[in-house]
């Protein structure tokens, strides 16, 4: 259920950003992630683990500055704990997943012991979580092995998110067309990207052909409704930033014909009216003349 809400929140972050879409494929790159049942870990180890990472973000190549649907999820799980001489000896699990939150899918996992000595719990696990190097070979492999899983992964399944995709397009369901291309990753020279390109291409198209309309078909009730001088300036403003040469031009037109017929008289200047959908003006000022 956690993951439906959350895919369902992605999907509505597709939709809010159609307007601004950039084609282009995510580039695998790791957001970190904490989480762990372990009462002491939660509060004093995952601040720490936290100003590590964000160290490592300034300096590795596999993690990204920005929020990403890629994530290393890292869980911390205490092992032993031992008092000596004022001194607590503490020795931890630090458990790595790779996990795509799109897919929903762990690719990868590793596991790396920590241990650390301090005057509290907090301090000594603190003083582990210093002592972590992600810069050696051993995380190296595994980050390596991960992302190696992951773009087979893609690579193997990238036809079948197409295909859906395509269907999606084809269905007119166009948010959840763009959600599922989403899906795929920059895979490079992958040979399903000029598929990938092609489908992306006929779905801006569609889409944009479809969103035009539907802002038209707004205009044309909201004009029918009131098909007065003031109208025409509501007309005007409802369309306020629509492209009058984009892919829905005919339908504007045959709306600009119909609010002319009925302004004749009162000279309704349709030059002025599309310089207010342009401008963002809302007053339409008559004029001698009527079309253009």
């Amino acid at each position: 259920m956690i993951m439906k809400a959350i895919q369902h929140f992605l999907l509505l972050i597709v939709l809010s950003t159609l307007g601004s879409l950039v084609h282009g494929q995510d580039e695998i790159k790791f957001t970190p992630a904490f989480r762990s049942s372990d009462v002491v870990a939660t509060e004093g180890a995952i601040n720490s683990l936290k100003n590590k990472f964000k160290a490592q973000t300034k300096v590795s190549t596999y993690f990204s500055d920005q929020a990403t649907r890629f994530l290393l999820v890292i869980n911390p799980t205490k092992l032993a704990i031992q008092t000596t001489g004022g001194q607590v000896m503490i020795k931890y699990n630090l458990q790595f997943e790779l996990y795509d939150l799109l897919a929903d899918q762990i690719f990868h996992s590793f596991a790396v012991t920590m241990a650390g000595v301090g005057k509290t719990e907090h301090i000594a696990f603190a003083v582990a979580v210093d002592r972590l190097n992600f810069r050696n070979e051993l995380f190296k492999n595994e980050m390596e092995e991960g992302i190696s899983k992951l773009l087979s992964y893609y690579e193997q399944n990238c036809e079948r998110i197409l295909t859906k995709a395509a269907l999606l397009k084809d269905t007119q369901q166009y948010p959840e067309a763009f959600a599922q291309l989403s899906l795929v990753p920059n895979l490079a020279n992958s040979p399903c990207l000029e598929r990938y390109d092609a489908i992306f291409t006929q779905l801006w198209k569609e889409y944009s052909k479809h969103h035009c309309e539907n802002i038209i078909s707004q205009a044309n009730l909201l004009w029918a409704a009131d098909p007065s001088k003031e109208g025409a300036t509501a007309v005007a403003t409802f369309l306020q930033g629509l492209d009058l040469n984009g892919r829905c031009h005919d339908s504007f037109q045959q709306l600009i014909n119909r609010i002319r017929e009925k302004l004749m008289n009162d000279e309704f200047d349709e030059k002025e009216f599309r310089r207010m959908i342009i401008s963002g003006e809302i007053e339409i000022q008559t004029s001698n003349a009527i079309g253009i």
